[in-house]
């Protein structure tokens, strides 16, 4: 076995002392399979003050990381080398750690007490290796063993669980049936580990070699931590934790809430939520498209997603984009808020501004020249507010609202399963609009409430990734009722919304609706236009046509 320079001074050391000293676990393991050695660790007959007397000897600089344990870090050449005493482990109380360690003088209770064989080996230039319990005989047979009782090593310490699928994944070795039978009868002890540790051994886990038959063949083990998570294969896709993650995720509609469970950083929690969010997104080479995607996801998890996709042409599009500097983003425009605030707009109306500028240069670059986009804004409908107040709500006519979420993280976006394909579907007339939990429930009330109120109609309704559109038909016809025709619309209209409210957040559990921010009698189909470019860019694609929705 091959030892650094390093490694073999602070052997030759300790040895010169009279004290017993081995290179061990991984770094031998790794050194037999021909694979790259990333660190080594060195465990030794000596006290840990005996090794800070000799390494002190040799002007050797270290730091007492963890003394308990036993373990002194020496550092050489801005390397460090963990040095830690034989010991055997006290009594295990919460399966994770020994309540205490005893330091002992021989290597063999030293090995006994580790995890698996393979990691059970110890090396030094004198006595070759030391190989109590076959672990060489599994790596030549690519397996993953227990040292010793299964049942014992795992009540010992349960993350010992993750960790043989871990292994199994990362070397492609095969865990062996006694120890296999023992993670089954064993899993439910992971509850008691900590869920940053488990993912931590699950994120090295679905990067390895063997990831796919690991994960199928152990899932149920994986779910007693992570109920929501699937058996997709993923040994195929690009090798980034976060894409990998994304698609044992997908199909869940509480994506949220596991990646809040598992404490994972908001990088990553990030990146896997957008790579979730447009996975099943139909993307063509439309530059238009491709530039709204870079606005939403950037460019790194854009080509991400192609190259999941597998579409090299659409990332050759975006890389055309890109260097040639093709606005996409706010930042990108030549105006900015503040020059929308000497023209009159407050608050929201320059975010709203801001997009809808926006996109106006994304599909025609050309107009992103600050003299041009100050005259888009001048003459814009979001200048002023179109509310036609002095109309009479009780008429016939389309109520046109909005309704959007109170929650930052866009609790609405979950009502789509596709979102990113569906944004602006009309849902009853989009037979592929995926629908999940809470948009079952959204439809399923708006269907119950057309029942109810007979000339309160919720024709249409649009989904959006952060409110919906509620198209709702009034009509005062006598088909309706001489008591409910009697009602003020607008009263009725409050009163189908705040039902809609109610039920949905009661089911949910969630208060996900805030209140409706824009209210609108649509006349005629030029107001029905003009109010939608209020909205959004694309207007009255799903209604153009339809005579029958006006009075």
């Amino acid at each position: 076995m091959f030892l650094p320079d390093d490694v073999k001074r602070i052997i030759n050391l300790l040895e010169k002392a009279s004290y017993k000293a081995y290179a061990v676990g991984g770094c031998v393991r790794d050194s037999l399979m021909g694979r790259e050695v990333n660190d080594y660790d060195i465990t030794t007959s000596a006290l840990p003050e005996q090794v800070e007397k000799v390494l002190t000897g040799d002007s050797i600089k270290y730091i007492e990381t963890g003394l308990k344990h036993g373990t002194v870090t020496a550092v050489i050449n801005h390397i460090p080398y963990e040095i830690t005493t034989f010991r055997c482990d006290g009594e295990y109380k919460d399966n994770r750690r020994p309540e205490s360690v005893c330091f002992v003088s021989d290597i063999k209770e030293d090995l006994s007490r580790r995890d698996f064989t393979v990691n059970a080996i110890a090396y030094n230039e004198k006595e070759g290796f030391v190989d109590l319990f076959g672990g060489r005989d599994d790596i030549y047979n690519k397996i993953i063993r227990t040292v010793g009782d299964a049942d014992k090593r795992f009540n010992e310490d349960a993350l010992r669980i993750m960790r043989a699928l871990r292994f199994a994944s990362q070397l492609g070795f095969t865990i062996e049936e006694q120890t296999e039978k023992a993670i089954f009868r064993n899993k439910e002890l992971l509850r008691n580990i900590a869920v940053e540790r488990i993912f931590k051994e699950l994120q090295k886990t679905i990067m390895g070699e063997n990831c796919d038959e690991v994960i199928g063949k152990y899932i149920d083990v994986i779910r007693v931590v992570i109920p929501e998570i699937s058996a997709n294969q993923i040994s195929e896709l690009p090798k980034k934790d976060y894409i990998r993650f994304a698609v044992l995720l997908n199909g869940s509609d509480k994506k949220d809430e596991v990646l809040n469970f598992l404490k994972v950083s908001n990088e990553f929690e990030k990146n896997v939520k957008m790579i979730a969010d447009y996975y099943d997104c139909e993307i063509n080479n439309d530059r238009l498209q491709l530039k709204k995607l870079l606005g939403v996801m950037g460019e790194t998890l854009l080509f991400d997603l192609l190259e999941l996709k597998n579409n090299e042409e659409a990332a050759q599009i975006v890389r055309e984009i890109i260097e040639n500097n093709e606005p996409y983003k706010i930042s990108d425009l030549a105006i900015n808020g503040y020059d929308l605030m000497e023209l009159g707009f407050r608050g929201k109306e320059i975010s709203q501004a801001l997009e809808y500028l926006l996109n106006e240069v994304i599909s025609n670059p050309a107009k992103n020249e600050k003299e041009i986009l100050i005259k888009i804004a001048e003459n814009s409908i979001l200048r002023k507010n179109p509310r036609l107040n002095g109309f009479n709500y009780s008429s016939n006519g389309a109520y046109f609202i909005t309704i959007c979420t109170k929650d930052k993280k866009n609790i609405l976006s979950n009502i789509c399963a596709d979102i990113a394909k569906n944004v602006g579907c009309d849902a009853p007339d989009a037979p592929l609009l995926k629908l999940t939990e809470y948009g079952r429930v959204v439809e399923n009330e708006i269907i119950k409430m057309n029942e109810i109120y007979d000339f309160v109609n919720a024709e249409k309704y649009v989904i959006m990734p952060n409110h919906i559109h509620l198209m709702i038909v009034v009509s005062n016809k006598d088909l309706c009722g001489a008591s409910r025709a009697s009602h003020p619309t607008k009263s009725i209209v409050s009163t189908y919304i705040g039902t809609l409210k109610r039920f949905v957040n009661k089911q949910t559990g969630l208060n996900i609706w805030q209140k409706s921010f824009y209210d609108h009698i649509i006349r005629d189909e030029q107001d029905y236009i003009n109010h939608l470019q209020y909205i959004d860019e694309n207007p009255a694609k799903w209604l153009l046509g339809k005579d029958e929705y006006y009075s």
